[in-house]
């Protein structure tokens, strides 16, 4: 059995926890969602991707079940970015940048580490939490979220296009091959792909690298080229 109380982590809101002992491999509790697209941010904070099939779920923000508890599970830490991740010279985050890798490492070391429930590959369980080590009475639950949620998270709340643009190359969300870009595996045109980012066609970041008098797909490349 677990509860909701307030999370021991600052400023976390509510997280899990147990009402008895586990031991590992025990099941703990389900994620309680439905396959649907995200509309929202509230959306994607209760949101999930499945490896085992690629598709999104959104768990409950209310409580329905007692053992429905696994979305009010917190990650142990968060991955965000600040200032001191841009690059010293064109004050970007770059997908090439040590710093923001070894960032990201730590993020996910740590993660891992503190992280005690877990899902399990067995596709018939695919919304069932299990104890990934043993679990005291009173415990707080947390669950390893990935540097890819953090991210996603990051580019839907960033006002800045092109800390937009590098959320969704490093999620590998955006690919552009031969002169087409694809997004999420789909075929999208170089006007949409500006709209996406909130990138007018002769905004402050076009005049500003002097693209005004490319074509769409060529400034798109470049805005691409100069995060790599």
């Amino acid at each position: 059995m677990t509860t909701i109380n307030r999370s021991l982590i600052e400023n976390a809101g509510y997280g899990v926890f147990t009402t008895r002992k586990y031991k590992k491999g025990d099941f703990v509790c389900f994620y309680d969602c439905e396959e649907k697209q995200i509309l929202s941010l509230t959306d994607f904070t209760y949101s999930i991707k499945l490896p085992f099939n690629n598709k999104c779920y959104v768990g409950y923000s209310n409580l329905r079940t007692q053992d429905g508890t696994g979305q009010f599970i917190n990650d142990y830490c968060m991955f965000n970015l600040n200032d001191d991740d841009r690059d010293d010279e064109t004050g970007l985050f770059k997908i090439t940048s040590t710093k923001i890798n070894n960032k990201i490492k730590n993020y996910i070391d740590t993660s891992n580490s503190y992280s005690n429930v877990g899902f399990t590959n067995d596709i018939t369980k695919i919304f069932k939490l299990y104890a990934l080590k043993d679990i005291n009475e009173n415990e707080e639950l947390y669950l390893h979220y990935g540097v890819d949620y953090w991210i996603t998270n990051i580019q839907l709340t960033t006002d800045e296009p092109l800390t937009r643009l590098y959320c969704l190359l490093k999620n590998k969300a955006i690919i552009i091959k031969k002169n087409k870009i694809y997004l999420e595996n789909n075929i999208i045109t170089p006007e949409y792909a500006m709209q996406i980012l909130q990138i007018l066609p002769n905004g402050y970041i076009i005049n500003h690298f002097l693209l005004g008098n490319n074509k769409n797909i060529d400034k798109v490349k470049y805005l691409v080229r100069i995060l790599l």
